[in-house]
């Protein structure tokens, strides 16, 4: 399992980013429990990968989740994709940075359009639904892998678009205050083999030609011998 408490765990070639949601900040006297009432979304800004590194995989994580009997017989817990879970119209914050982020609460309007049909200001893309007979109430861990879901191409383009992203839980019942990350995992880009220069062949050069010089050479050695016979004469006498 993920390494769900580190920040980024780092190793040769590849790194995981763990984003911890349910730890996010709220409202003051608001806290995070989901419940049949409310639905929450959760979004960080200013997230920028490093020269290169490219997304491999991002997978959503829930654990301790507790269930509660709801209407009918059935848990329903949805998550979603956001592009942004920056609100235009609420005047808050809604996003924060690496990696906790921020969540927001919703309380569920019977007049007007619920849960995630409320987000209108934002695109979004469904994770996955996790449905809980009444009779099940024992927490497990769940797990929706991105890659595997044919996701991956939607999430790396609301990353690009802004450097931040959001995801919604939108709960029928109750749930109780799970453990929720979300693991981001990359991979340095591969590099081309390094080309290697040829070894350097030395040149053959031809043999030296001698060129005819003129008898300049001879008349210098014989001006040479002669110049010391002279002095040889003039030591004699």
């Amino acid at each position: 399992m993920f390494s769900l408490w580190a920040a980024a765990v780092v190793s040769v070639g590849a790194a995981e980013y763990v984003f911890r949601v349910s730890d996010a900040p709220l409202d003051p006297g608001e806290r995070w429990e989901l419940r049949a009432t409310n639905f929450f979304t959760w979004g960080v800004r200013s997230f920028v990968l490093a020269r290169g590194e490219q997304v491999e995989d991002a997978v959503l994580v829930v654990s301790q989740a507790r269930y509660r009997p709801a209407p009918g017989g059935f848990n329903l817990l949805r998550f979603y994709l956001l592009d942004s879970a920056e609100n235009p119209l609420n005047w808050l914050p809604d996003e924060g940075r690496f990696p906790r982020g921020r969540l927001r609460q919703y309380r569920k309007d019977a007049s007007g359009p619920t849960g995630i049909a409320a987000l209108t200001w934002t695109s979004k893309v469904e994770i996955g639904t996790h449905a809980k007979p009444e009779s099940e109430r024992r927490p497990e861990v769940l797990r929706w892998s991105l890659a595997e879901l044919g996701l991956l191409p939607v999430f790396q383009t609301f990353l690009a678009n802004g450097n931040n992203f959001g995801l919604a839980m939108d709960p029928e019942g109750d749930f109780g205050s799970p453990d929720v990350r979300f693991v981001l995992i990359t991979r340095d880009p591969v590099m081309p083999p390094v080309a290697t220069m040829p070894p350097v062949v030395p040149r053959v050069q031809p043999d030296p030609v001698r060129m005819p010089d003129g008898g300049s050479t001879l008349a210098l050695v014989l001006t040479v011998l002669g110049g010391g016979l002279v002095w040889w004469w003039v030591r004699r006498r």
